[in-house]
């Protein structure tokens, strides 16, 4: 019995005399070809499977890695945006603080300033006082060294004291009459016919018309006399 080239089936030829063998030998070929072809086919479909499958694990663990990648991006991009913000605010923190600072230093050196001015200012205003209070202390003490009075009295033509709170040591009184005009001059140790210092004091009197000198004249009837005494 002839069989095929490729697969070896069984060739039933005309003058073969008919028998199931062939066939059954040729059925089971076919089925262990198609068993083989089968398997072959299945192993190849689960090795397609496995490789898809180990396909979509690498590919969604190259989306994962990707995303990782990105997020881990995004969270590197934030956290270093956010430094910078805090690096930011801090400077700008510490510059307002230095700036205020630097203004209250400014602030506080003008009132400084403004207060030494104002105590050297004071201090110059007292001293000058002072000074002043000195002078006149001085010249108080000097006018009480040197007392003076001044005043007027009225003539009465005989003779009057003008009472002092103390004992002159000149007397000077302007005396103008018919006689003319001169001004008497009385000294303690050199007293006139008209005027003579006393203690707590000085006399004047009205001697009489036939005197050369006006001053002679110093209390004459109703007549207004000023006068000046010194001590």
């Amino acid at each position: 019995m002839q069989q095929t080239t490729t697969y070896k089936l069984n060739l039933i030829e005309a003058d073969d005399v008919f028998s199931p063998e062939p066939l059954s030998e040729n059925a089971r070929k076919v089925d262990a070809a198609l068993s083989s072809t089968a398997s072959a086919l299945s192993a190849e479909t689960a090795a397609r499977k496995s490789a898809d499958t180990a396909g979509t694990a690498a590919w969604q663990r190259a989306v994962s890695d990707e995303a990782a990648a990105r997020q881990k991006a995004v969270t590197d991009e934030a956290a270093a945006r956010q430094k910078a913000v805090a690096g930011e605010t801090a400077a700008r923190k510490s510059a307002v603080s230095a700036e205020a600072a630097a203004r209250q230093k400014a602030v506080s050196d003008e009132a400084t300033a403004r207060q030494k001015a104002i105590a050297a200012e004071t201090a110059a205003r007292q001293s000058a006082i002072n000074a002043e209070a000195t002078a006149r202390k001085n010249a108080v003490a000097a006018l009480e060294r040197h007392k003076f009075a001044c005043g007027t009295y009225t003539g009465n033509g005989t003779s009057q004291t003008i009472q002092l709170s103390f004992t002159p040591k000149a007397v000077v009184i302007p005396i103008a009459n018919t006689n003319g005009a001169l001004t008497g001059v009385c000294l303690w140790d050199k007293p006139l016919n008209s005027i003579k210092i006393v203690t707590g004091g000085f006399t004047v009197s009205n001697v009489g018309s036939s005197l050369a000198h006006s001053y002679e004249y110093a209390n004459t009837s109703g007549v207004r006399y000023a006068y000046l005494a010194f001590a």
